[in-house]
């Protein structure tokens, strides 16, 4: 059977097929897709503008919130929408979303838009956050998962691993031990959002917090085709491999998502298990922002694609200007067809550059580089904030495991390092030299020696803390 021919709906057509109801949509979401993705950076900004002047009215019509933060931009009932007026609009913080409340969720949602859903973010940021989605805001949010796993050729129908946090676990620390030790939960599908399309394979959710030598143990048992897992993770586990020298033989792909994926991580999962990185830039708040170009010039380093069809996705410097390509900057995003509850010019957090044209033919805007978290960001000797990035270099000395580096003191740098044996005054000499190199030379270097590096709530390590007031 081919790997992508479509459910039908009618009783006995299956070629060509008919869909209906959700596949129908889905295809149809699809088809606008692939030809928005090939037009000119002009068109595709027009029918955000378009769309953004719809989403505006709705806001302004049904939320107080929003109505006076327009008016204090100047923008009246029914003007068009343009760069200028838009910028004009306060950008949102995650603190005064947080703020806000229930100020920010609409009463009135057109009912078009379906069923109203209600989330919330990790707070891995250290601010969590209650979000609401309507049923048309998640379609578009499916329609950006489907168009990754066709863009990079993913057969649908093989076997998925996961290795992240049983939400079984939430209710607390009792019940977090018994979900881990109950071992691998088993889909005999992918879920709804592909299935009512396409036939999949099965999927095994495995406890993320169990070592890293038992989640290897178990994907050699599993044998997968994909695996998905957070970059942290995957570092721990591509070295486990190393140690072990062996892999699961069926692996055709690794997709990752929530944190940075650096080109050393893709050197050493290439080296190790000999299979590509699918990375993808996403917010609970927000849904798909970015996708990995599936044609890129660099695969060690791939450009990623905005997806402008679903966001307005802008990069500003400090005095909130917009950055040009190459200059690294805070990401400010709008989903565009959230109307439970509108985020506009929301401050995610995180910095990115904006790169050149991608030479892969799609008009879609590229992110060249995507860093880490505001809320870490290292703390300069002159007072100014950066993102640290030290990339995985620590693991050339092969004798680490982990790693996790804290700013504790305006110039004081603390490596705690999860190591098979201490490391010598050499090691020690090249990490210091590698850290004062990518931030400054003025540093001090202090080394931890610690059996485990705790995670973050939702599953994620942190490779970089900054621990001052």
């Amino acid at each position: 059977m081919p790997p992508h021919l479509p459910r039908s709906g009618v009783g006995g057509v299956i070629f060509p097929a008919l869909p209906t109801g959700p596949a129908a949509l889905a295809l149809a979401v699809q088809y606008q897709l692939r030809q928005s993705e090939r037009w000119a950076a002009e068109t595709l900004a027009a029918q955000q503008f378009r769309q953004l002047e719809r989403l505006l009215a709705h806001a302004d019509r049904t939320m107080p919130f929003w109505r006076d933060r327009l008016r204090a931009a100047g923008i009246q009932p029914g003007e068009k929408i343009t760069p200028d007026n838009w910028a004009r609009i306060p950008i949102l913080t995650r603190a005064r979303a947080q703020e806000a409340g229930d100020a920010l969720r609409c009463r009135s949602i057109p009912s078009a838009h379906g069923d109203l859903f209600d989330g919330a973010t990790s707070g891995s940021t250290g601010i969590p956050l209650t979000l609401f989605k309507t049923q048309a805001h998640l379609v578009l949010w499916r329609a950006f998962l489907l168009r990754d796993l066709l863009w990079h050729g993913v057969d649908l129908r093989g076997k998925w691993a996961a290795l992240r946090r049983d939400p079984w676990g939430d209710a607390g620390p009792d019940q977090a031990v018994a979900a881990a030790k109950q071992g691998p939960r088993r889909f005999p599908d992918l879920g709804p959002e592909i299935t009512d399309l396409f036939p999949t394979g099965p999927i095994s959710i495995f406890e993320i917090r169990r070592p890293a030598q038992e989640q290897a143990a178990w994907l050699l048992r599993e044998e997968p085709n994909y695996l998905s897992t957070f970059p942290s993770n995957l570092t721990g586990l591509a070295q486990r491999f190393r140690d072990l020298g062996t892999r699961p033989k069926r692996l055709r792909a690794i997709r990752t998502a929530g944190e940075a994926v650096t080109p050393d991580l893709r050197a050493l999962v290439a080296e190790t298990l000999d299979v590509p990185i699918l990375d993808v830039y996403s917010a609970e708040e927000i849904g798909y922002i970015a996708l990995q170009c599936p044609n890129p010039a660099n695969p060690a380093d791939p450009d990623f694609h905005v997806m402008a069809e679903g966001v307005k996705l802008e990069i500003l410097d400090d005095a909130d200007q917009p950055c040009p390509p190459g200059q690294i900057g805070r990401v400010v995003v709008t989903p565009l067809h959230n109307f439970a509850m509108p985020l506009l010019r929301y401050e995610l957090g995180d910095y990115a550059e904006f790169g050149p044209p991608c030479p892969c033919g799609r008009g879609l805007p590229t992110l060249r580089a995507i860093r880490g978290r505001l809320r870490h960001g290292l703390r300069m000797p002159d007072g100014t904030r950066r993102a640290p990035y030290f990339g995985i270099s620590f693991f050339r000395i092969a004798a680490i495991r982990q790693y996790q580096a804290a700013q504790t003191g305006p110039d004081t740098i603390e490596l705690r390092l999860v190591t098979r044996r201490p490391l010598t005054a050499a090691e020690e000499a090249d990490l210091t030299t590698l850290v004062r190199n990518d931030l400054d030379p003025s540093f001090q270097v202090r080394f931890v020696y610690v059996d485990e590096i705790p995670r973050l709530p939702s599953g994620k390590y942190e490779e970089f803390r900054c621990e001052l007031a």
